[in-house]
């Protein structure tokens, strides 16, 4: 019995090294989808990683980050945009195993010409165009064109024409929808799309029609959805005659709208709206990509905390998951009109217009002034466990920077104030003063936003870096986990000062 497993062991120790080897030589076959693009500005494509599932990947651009942006990024793949014409090299840094493996890509970015298709496509491939494009008008007489996703696409084309004229190219987008407003009033226009994928594109859709009525009045026109209509063999020459106007919906309440936030406003940021209204219940928003929350402000009087309600008004906070101009509008339920359904139809009674600014550069910006700051021989170091205190930033080790940066953030940066304790744990509150805003713009951070700035930091200084959850006090917790010559560094950078530890009187 007992030889019986000796030989079972050795037979066992055998698989697994030839299921080590043959993993190992699996692993060594990785390579990139393509060893070189080309792009023209403002196109996107999408790299990624060939035969075989790699364990960790760092995705950098080593030559042309003003040509260049990556984003999207994945263990098997990434996102990338042309910004400047130029050259670019992107290396993926594999790991696998305890090996690791570079593959480099080259991107040529050449500059758009208007009306041109990038010369990374071959028209000879070209294929219908398989989603359905519709057209309507937005509450604002605006022409908004949607259609469907098609697969691999990265971008779409969007060309009109009016009357006699020839088809001109408008946008270039890799959203599903585009807004015109360059539409004159009661004009008849057509609008096609084309998708741009990779190494091909589609054809142009077929034609949709839609005639504006009056724009930039909100309660004007409905929308007006326009179905898709073959394309003629010849261009019309009659005159659509114009439909009357519907007789426009009278809003029930008044509105005014105003953003509380004081710093700039970025994607995935909380927005703080003041909306004076005699409405007696909380006011309704629609917009692409918003979501709505339910905060306390405790430096807000409210008649009532559970609805957020004011004498005159109401506190409402928004947020958007995208960056760019966003129309935002607020609706009433109009019970009278069933045409939206048995119950009624939800109006548009009032628009307007929030910018969204991309926080990823100025991000990058502010790590960068604080490696600038740090980094200076005569920096001197509010924290005293800095253990780096006297040595030049040259003489460091990397765990000793990332020490020293550690030691930075958790003192310039305060832990946001914290609410009553409930059953999911303290309720953070954001306060309209002091903190509406990019943590790294307004100087207060839990442990996700100081140390999710540690990581950055540690990947402008070249090492691999990202946040890992665990518990603290039964509850939690995150961490920065930074590796440096190869070897796992976890980092805290939580604030010692504010929320629960420094609770000043609020006025």
């Amino acid at each position: 019995m007992r030889k019986q497993l000796v030989v079972l062991l050795v037979m066992l120790q055998a698989v697994l090294s030839v299921t080590d080897i043959s993993a190992d030589a699996k692993s060594k076959t990785l390579k990139l989808s393509r060893k070189s693009v080309r792009l023209q500005t403002g196109e996107k494509t999408k790299i990624s990683i060939k035969n075989g599932v790699p364990k960790k990947v760092r995705w950098s651009v080593n030559k042309g980050k003003k040509q260049i942006a990556l984003s999207a990024k994945t263990k098997k793949s990434v996102r990338i945009t042309a910004k400047k014409a130029g050259t670019a090299t992107v290396t993926a840094k594999v790991t696998y195993k305890k090996k690791i493996k570079k593959l480099k890509l080259k991107v040529k970015v050449t500059a758009k010409e208007q009306g041109k298709t990038p010369s990374n496509v071959k028209m000879k491939k070209q294929t219908a165009f398989p989603a359905q494009v519709t057209a309507c008008l937005d509450a604002s007489g605006y022409v908004k064109v949607q259609w469907g996703k098609v697969s691999e696409a990265h971008a779409y084309v969007i060309q009109r024409r009016t009357g006699n004229e020839s088809w001109a190219e408008i946008k270039v987008t890799a959203s599903k929808s585009y807004t015109d407003r360059t539409v004159k009033e009661n004009t008849a226009y057509e609008y096609r799309v084309r998708a741009n994928c990779n190494n091909m594109c589609t054809k142009y859709s077929t034609p949709v029609t839609i005639r504006t009525g009056k724009i930039n009045s909100v309660f004007a026109i409905p929308d007006n959805p326009a179905t898709e209509t073959p394309e003629p063999t010849s261009k019309p020459t009659t005159t659509p005659t114009e439909t009357p106007e519907p007789t426009p919906y009278q809003p029930k309440y008044s509105y005014e709208v105003e953003v509380l936030n004081k710093f700039t406003i970025y994607e995935n940021v909380p927005i703080v709206l003041y909306v004076k209204t005699d409405k007696p219940s909380r006011p309704s928003f629609v917009a692409d990509g918003l979501s709505q929350y339910r905060y306390e402000y405790e430096d807000i009087q409210y008649l009532d905390k559970n609805e957020e309600r004011l004498n005159n008004g109401w506190i409402c906070t928004i947020q958007f998951s995208t960056s760019g101009e966003k129309t935002v509008a607020i609706e009433e339920f109009d019970e009278t009109d069933k045409s939206g359904g048995k119950y009624g139809t939800y109006k548009v009674v009032k628009t307007f217009q929030i910018e969204v600014q991309s926080g990823e550069k100025s991000l990058q910006n502010r790590c960068n002034e604080i490696i600038k700051e740090v980094s200076n021989d005569n920096y001197v170091s509010q924290d005293t466990s800095d253990k780096t205190v006297g040595k030049k930033w040259s003489s460091l080790t990397g765990t000793e920077k990332m020490e020293r940066l550690e030691c930075y953030v958790r003192t310039h940066w305060h832990y946001p104030r914290l609410g009553a304790l409930t059953d999911f744990g303290y309720k953070t509150v954001w306060f309209v003063q002091e903190n509406v805003g990019a943590y790294w713009e307004t100087g207060f951070a839990d442990c996700g936003a100081s140390n999710d700035m540690m990581c950055v930091l540690a990947r402008i200084l070249g090492y691999e870096a990202e946040l890992r959850n665990t518990t603290l006090n039964g509850g939690l917790h995150i961490q920065a986990v930074v590796t440096i010559d190869g070897v796992e560094h976890i980092f805290d950078a939580t604030p010692w000062q504010g929320g629960y530890k420094d609770w000043d009187y609020i006025l």
